[in-house]
């Protein structure tokens, strides 16, 4: 059977994506009307931070709010690329190349062209500060901030402008994020009219220099939820399973989420197998112990699957395991174990763990 369930990230405007809770749209509401007060501004200290574990759907939900600031706010808006080989050259190279990406990408925002930008594409035409005399394209934290606050003045004549960083994990076992993340905290509280957006895991969980919590205590903390189930039949989870499995029945839908969970790689990953081993004329028939049995040999793959987002989250597992032995109301889980997407809700409000990630677990 042919199906459109993917891990991959998801366009702006792709028929099958699920609308997450919360989501972009939770996100642009933060930002004020074009016309309103102070332009561009949050009233956020720092900025926005999205937490979610590995798959959880992170990159989608910022390409989604980059199209809708662009779109409905008419905010230039760019995602900044991480410059991975850049970080391999040092600290200085990386921030200097993270700047010129973010110079490149806000240039090609849509809608720069408009009057009222102007002033934001005059300072975007300035060569970029760069300020290390050992290396001609690399810059300090100092100049970063320079330019940042002469980019937010620009912005500030128009609707202001956002910058959305995604990726920034890839640099958290490096010996100098700790100094990342205080230059970016300093360089964004330091600046209006630019509004940062950082998508991230792991940084959000392992800042510990004393005074350069950022992610933590600086931005507002945005949690992206796992997928939904509701017994109505129109959960988030049923959303997805209708994308290629519209006829499956409750129960079959049922013993396809206590497999997967609200995970969206996981489920994807259920589903798909599903949708391989059934014609859609089978769809309305199926059970509960016929779904198990036509994914029972699907069952190592998942369990893989699960195996390696528990290997990108080490911080968890021991919390995890926990979970798998004694019984816990979900409602009093904290949120940032939550938006790992591995733990489901019970239908008796206990915490649960889904069949393939305590497979993981044993």
């Amino acid at each position: 059977m042919k199906h459109l369930y993917t891990a991959a990230p998801l366009p702006p405007d792709s028929p099958t994506h699920v609308a997450r809770t919360p989501g972009a749209r939770d996100v642009v509401r933060l930002f004020p009307e074009p016309r309103a007060a102070e332009h561009g501004s949050l009233g956020v200290e720092g900025g926005i931070t999205l937490v979610a574990g590995p798959g959880m759907g992170r990159t989608t939900v910022l390409g989604q709010v980059q199209a809708a600031l662009e779109r409905e706010r008419r905010i230039p808006s760019a995602r900044v690329e991480l410059p991975v080989q850049a970080s391999d050259a040092g600290f200085y190279s990386f921030v200097g190349a993270l700047a010129s990406g973010a110079r490149d990408a806000l240039a090609r925002s849509r809608c720069l062209a408009e009057p009222e930008h102007a002033p934001l594409r005059a300072a975007l035409a300035q060569p970029l500060p760069f300020d290390v005399t050992s290396d001609p394209a690399a810059l300090s934290v100092r100049g970063l901030q320079s330019w940042i606050t002469e980019l937010g003045r620009a912005a500030a004549q128009g609707r202001g402008c956002c910058l959305l960083f995604d990726g920034l994990d890839a640099v958290a076992r490096r010996d100098w994020a700790s100094a990342l993340v205080a230059g970016l905290r300093f360089t964004f509280q330091a600046a209006g009219g630019v509004t940062p957006i950082f998508a991230l895991w792991d940084l959000y969980f392992e800042e510990s220099l004393p005074g350069s919590n950022y992610f933590r205590n600086v931005t507002r903390p945005i949690f992206i939820s796992p997928l939904s189930a509701a017994p109505a039949g129109t959960s988030e989870r049923d959303q997805l399973i209708d994308v290629s499995l519209a006829g499956l029945g409750a129960p079959a839908r049922a013993a396809a989420g206590a497999i997967a969970g609200g995970h969206p790689g996981l489920l994807q990953a259920t589903l798909a197998a599903l949708a391989e081993r059934v014609d859609a004329a089978a769809l309305p028939g199926l059970d509960a112990a016929t779904v198990r049995a036509l994914l029972a040999p699907a069952r190592p793959e998942l369990r893989d699957r699960a195996a390696a987002l528990l290997a990108r989250v080490p911080q968890l597992q021991s919390a995890l395991r926990r979970l798998a032995e004694e019984s816990v109301a979900h409602a009093a889980l904290p949120r940032a174990l939550l938006t790992a997407g591995l733990v489901d809700l019970a239908a008796d409000g206990r915490a649960t763990l889904p069949e393939c990630v305590r497979d993981a677990l044993d």
